[in-house]
């Protein structure tokens, strides 16, 4: 009789650890559940932060290839402009020459050098309107490189978290296995 006692005691027992570990289990399965709905939330923001970054990244080439394209436009203005300074300078001598043969020629060399003046002005205006553009060519492209940094990081983040969070899913697996065991 007492040996069926404690069989009845030690079967009471193993059935309030059985129940114990169950209750433990079904805990541990519903984290593991979070985690991994967490973990692929995780892994959409990524794909979105992933995406967001190749376009910024398009946009960054894109705003590259402008500042470049502004930047030529500007230097060959610059060369006319120099050109056209010259070439003032060159009406100019020819102006002097010609002042002394005849008030005709003057005329004709005094309204070349207006049309001259009003190229140059012109250009100069065009050349400020280009250094504008490659200002703020610029400055959007400081700005993009400042989001694609702050992209990047966020990316960074998320990466260590996934590990983090995978690390810990495999202890829960672990601890289930035992658990199971």
């Amino acid at each position: 009789q007492e040996s069926i006692d404690s069989v009845k005691i030690e079967l009471s027992e193993a059935n309030t650890a059985v129940a114990d570990y169950q209750g433990k289990m079904a805990v541990a399965e519903e984290e593991l559940r979070k985690l991994t709905d967490w973990h692929n939330e995780s892994n959409t923001k990524i794909t979105d932060l992933t995406t967001n970054l190749s376009v910024v990244m398009g946009d960054n080439d894109s705003l590259m290839k402008k500042l470049e394209k502004t930047s030529d436009e500007l230097d060959s203005k610059k060369t006319e402009l120099e050109g056209l300074g010259h070439d003032k300078s060159e009406a100019l001598k020819q102006l002097e020459i010609c002042k002394e043969k005849s008030t005709f020629n003057l005329e004709a060399f005094e309204l070349k050098e207006e049309t001259l003046m009003a190229e140059i002005l012109e250009l100069e205006g065009v050349s400020g309107s280009l250094l504008v553009e490659k200002a703020q060519a610029a400055a959007n492209l400081v700005n993009v490189a400042a989001h694609n940094g702050l992209l990047s990081d966020e990316v960074e983040a998320l990466k260590l978290e996934r590990g983090r969070l995978q690390k810990r899913v495999e202890s829960l697996e672990n601890l289930r296995d035992v658990v199971a065991s």
